[in-house]
């Protein structure tokens, strides 16, 4: 989802987010993993002439682990390499601040 809000003519409000949910139950001796995320942004971007802008936005964004990377053990062809998962992963999370004057 993705949203902007004109406040006024010369100032715009900027969001948007994401949900992910990701379950995992296999088929042998490893722990089921389940995986609840959101990801999302807001920013604001101003425009005090025709000829300049100020944007500022803040992020989060998150990320769960893949299959491979929770239970894969072994030799993996496809990308021709030994692979050894850890089912113990927990999810990639990041914090960003953008400043920009143009």
């Amino acid at each position: 989802m993705y949203e902007e809000i004109a406040v006024s003519p010369h100032v715009n409000f900027q969001f948007g987010g994401r949900a992910d949910h990701q379950a995992f139950t296999p088929a042998v001796d490893e722990p089921d993993r389940t995986f609840n995320n959101f990801s999302g942004s807001l920013g604001l971007l101003v425009h005090p002439t025709d000829a300049t802008s100020i944007a500022l936005s803040f992020a989060r964004a998150a990320r769960n682990p893949a299959l491979e990377e929770l239970y894969f053990h072994g030799p993996h062809g496809g990308n021709n390499a030994f692979e050894n998962g850890d089912p113990n992963l927990t999810s990639e999370k990041a914090l960003g601040f953008d400043a920009s004057f143009r």
